[in-house]
This record gives C-alpha cells, structure tokens and sequence, in this order.
C-alpha cells in the first residue's frame, strides 16, 4: 500500500475522564506491484549481479520493509569491493493505470578506499596478535565492509573483553584507519560448586581454568568432578593458533571412575590433538592420537552376560579424524548457523592396544531464527560401530540413549538393545534426532525456555536401522547460563514407552552444552 495514508488521532474522554480512547483513520489506498527496475550509475558492478542482490523482482507486491533492505544490499555491494562511501539512491515512478511501481537504484560509488592502518588499544593483558589475527583484513588491503563487521564479531566471541568498539577513520580521500578498542575483563576463574544430575546424583565440582593464559589465547582447565557415582579427574590445554598459524593444538589428560546402573568403569588415559582450516573459519580438520586403559568391574548380578564377559582390563589406542563444518553466530547461546561433523575412530592392536574396532559417527545441528526472539533448532545424529575381529564391540564404546543428552524423559541406557534374558547391554548403532523451540525468559538474567521434541533408537549388529520404533518423548524446561556453566532443569514425557513404564522425569545438571 504505497499511498497508505494516516490521518490525525481523535482523541475521546469517558464520562469521568479517567481514560481516553484514541481512533486513527487509516486510508489503505491500492496495492501496487513492481514495474521496471534499472541501475544507474554502477561501473564496478554490473546489472546481472545487482539483481540478484535484491529481493524485490519485477512482478512482486511491493513491499516498504524488502525495498528498505535492498537498498542496504546494494550499498554493501559495493562497501564490499572497496567503495567505503557508496550511496544508493532510489526513484520511484507511480502508474496509476497498471497499479505498478517502476524503481531506478541512483548508485554514487565515490571513491575506493584501502586500509591504512590498524590501531588497537585498550588491551592491557592480551598480546596485540592475539587480536589482528581475528582479522582476515589486513593494512594495505582494499577496504570490505563484511570483513570489518565479521573481525568484530570474532573479537567478541573470543570472550576476553567486556566491551569491543571498531571505529573507522577516514585518513584521505583514499584510505582508512579502523580504531580498535577493547576492554579487558577476567578471563581467569576458579569454581566450587556442586550440583545434582539423574545420572550421577549429588555432583561436587572444583575447576581452575584460564581461557587467556598469559595474554597468548591459550586455554588450560583442570577439573575434579566426584559424587557416589563418578570421581573424574581432567586436564585439558588447547592452542588455537600454533606459531600463529590457524593450527590448533592440544592434549588432554584424565582419570575417570563411572558406576552405571549394571558395572562400574575406571578409565585412565590422554589424548593430543590436532586440527586446521579447510575454508578458513568455516570447514575445520582435526585429528586426534589416544591412549585408554579401560577396566570393567563391579558387575551387578542381573547384567547382561554380554558385559560379564567384558569383566577386566583392556587397552585402547586410537586415531580419530573428524571434519567440522561450523556457521554458528556464537560459540554457546547460537541463534543462527550450522554445525555439522563426521568422524572416523579406528582402534588397532598395531598401534599397542589390545582392541580392534571402528566407529563412524555423523551430526549436524542447525539452528534458525524465527518471529520475536524465539529460535528452532534441529538436531540429527547416527552412530555406527563395528568389531574387527571375532570380538564384540568393547561394551565402553556401544551405544545406550536416554536422559538429558538424548532422548529426555528416560534413564540413560534405558534406550538399548536386551539379551535373551532381558538385560541392556548397548547396541553398534544408533538413531538421534532433536527439535527445540528456544525463546528468552529473561534476558537479563540470561534465563531461557525451551520446548522440544526427541526420538531415537539403538540397535545390535543382528539389527538394522528402523527395525524397531523410535522411542520418542516431548517435554519442557529451563536453562540458565550461570557463572559457573549452563544449568538445565527439563521435564520429558514419554510417548510410546511400555505400558508399566509411561510417564516421564525430570532431568537436571549443571555444566555441558547440548
């Protein structure tokens, strides 16, 4: 309605005054529909492009909201090959006839402009390479508006800073300074807490971490985690940029003790790790070298005989290379992108262990912004794992579903394959999918609510996907980004459990993203 008119409110008190009513008279008009569409003025951009820039076509009911944002696009166009202070100007023509709005984009691309230079203040602690490696523009190079605005973004997700300002300084009719400032908080923390998981039960916790070791941008943690149920032990240490490089590497150490509901695992092993850019920022290769000692013990006396025969001690050593594929606006609350991998774990007694096995397993999990601040995210998952000798998969490395990372509303294990006498054991595959409705509670309080819906299934080598029905459940919750990790509270409810089995639980935990 682009002759919409409306006119002045009429303001009318009630008897006693005490409110008034407001009537605004609204003159819709006619609709219109997009006419012709020309370019003027562009050299550096040629028509053909220009077009599929915007979103408005010839035909299309015109639309104020889509033609503002095409003329932000066709600026950027140009902001992005170097012409800083591009303007769009748009014509429009009426015809009253044909109902139709004929548009000519009026492009001053003025000049190109290259940066200068590249200031950074403010940082106190971390060392100034730390911050222009998060630039993928650098001095010299011609000016790109989305090179600009992404270096931002990456400055600020590297949560060293409470505030990042990016100025930029036009120093003459051909080149620009960008002025970085920061503000430095502490990004150095030390955690007593406790908690409680349907899993683990009461769960105490002490954790040291440092995410800007000596200003450098390393990551170190160590980290104790103990209740009736588990006592784990971890160090972990990460560089991100080796030799300044968009290598990463780092190495983990741990000892950890899990009682399950049938058998209790110690495990005591390290890892070292290693990745590096395939698209810079986007596709990412990583290779991991581990090493675990595994002992099965305490078997309660209604296990599965499968796990009997598993009782003792074994070896692991492994490689295991994995390829990310990662567009998420942000490293812990996402709103937008996806996340997508697929690894390959190979265990050989070649490499000084005493197991054989592979595991093939897939995940990809896109999230989408939608009305208000409400955001949806879809997660799928496939597992695959199979023995290379006479064994069975090492009873550690099958798969069980349940709880709060999977199919909520049931126990962890509760989503497995049974032996002929009834008891789970863990299956070599497995099904997982997830649908979340996301929406802010309280953002200032950084308090979210979530709704969702899960379904999956583990199945044994004598199975094939789908050959029983996945187990499915719908629920709700909360889950609070604490100073200390994400805490979540969830309800699952049980669609097609067994009858003498309905119903659903509460999940709770403290630390961990899903």
């Amino acid at each position: 309605y682009i002759q919409a008119k409306v006119g002045k409110p009429e303001v009318i008190y009630d008897e006693d005054k005490t409110e008034i009513t407001l009537i605004f008279r609204i003159q819709e008009g006619k609709q219109y529909h997009i006419g012709e569409i020309h370019f003027e003025g562009n050299e550096h951009r040629t028509d053909e492009y220009l077009r599929k820039v915007i979103t408005l076509k010839e035909g299309d009911l015109f639309k104020s909201e889509k033609f503002q944002k095409d003329i932000e696009s066709l600026t950027k166009a140009f902001t992005k090959i170097g012409y800083a202070y591009a303007n769009v100007n748009p014509s429009t023509s009426v015809n009253e006839n044909t109902r139709k709005v004929n548009i000519t984009y009026k492009i001053a691309e003025n000049n190109q402009y290259y940066i200068n230079k590249i200031k950074i203040s403010g940082n106190t602690k971390t060392r100034d390479r730390v911050i222009r490696r998060q630039f993928d523009i650098v001095e010299k190079d011609k000016y790109d508006s989305l090179k600009i605005q992404q270096a931002k973004r990456h400055i600020e997700n590297l949560n060293y800073f409470e505030q990042v300002k990016l100025v930029e300084d036009r120093v003459d009719n051909n080149s620009i300074n960008l002025n970085l400032s920061v503000k430095e908080k502490s990004t150095g923390m030390f955690t007593i807490g406790a908690g409680y998981s349907t899993l683990d039960g009461v769960v105490g916790m002490v954790q040291v971490s440092q995410k800007n070791l000596l200003g450098y941008g390393y990551d170190l943690s160590v980290k104790t985690e103990f209740s009736s149920e588990r006592s784990d032990y971890i160090l972990n240490f990460t560089n991100q940029w080796l030799f300044d490089k968009p290598i990463s590497f780092g190495f983990d150490l741990y000892n950890y003790r899990r009682s399950y509901y049938e058998y209790t695992e110690r495990s005591t092993g390290g890892a070292v790790r290693i990745g590096h850019p395939i698209i810079r920022r986007k596709l990412h290769m990583y290779y991991k070298l581990a090493y675990e000692k595994v002992e099965i013990s305490s078997i309660d006396d209604d296990a599965s005989r499968y796990i009997w025969e598993q009782e003792g001690k074994e070896t692991t050593v492994s490689i295991t290379p994995k390829i990310v594929w990662n567009t998420l606006n942000h490293p812990v609350q996402p709103s937008k992108g996806n996340k997508s991998s697929l690894s390959v774990k190979y265990a050989d007694k070649f490499f000084g262990g005493t197991t054989n096995f592979y595991k093939i397993e897939a995940k990809s999990t896109q999230y989408y912004p939608m009305w208000w601040k409400f955001v949806g995210m879809l997660n799928g998952e496939v597992g695959y794992g199979e023995s290379l000798n006479n064994d069975r998969l090492p009873v550690d490395e099958r798969y069980r579903l349940g709880g709060m990372h999977s199919v909520r509303g049931y126990d962890y294990g509760d989503i497995s394959p049974v032996d002929e006498e009834g008891y789970e054991y863990g299956g070599n595959k497995y099904l997982l999918f997830n649908a979340e409705l996301i929406f802010p509670l309280s953002e200032a309080a950084n308090l979210d609510g979530v709704v969702f819906f899960d379904a999956g299934q583990a199945y044994d080598s004598n199975e094939d996907f789908f050959s029983r029905d996945l187990q499915r459940s719908i629920g709700g919750g909360f889950r609070w980004f604490s100073p200390i990790g994400p805490l979540r509270l969830e309800y699952g409810y049980r669609l097609n459990a067994r009858d003498d089995d309905n119903g659903g639980r509460w999940d709770f935990s403290i630390g961990g993203t899903f």
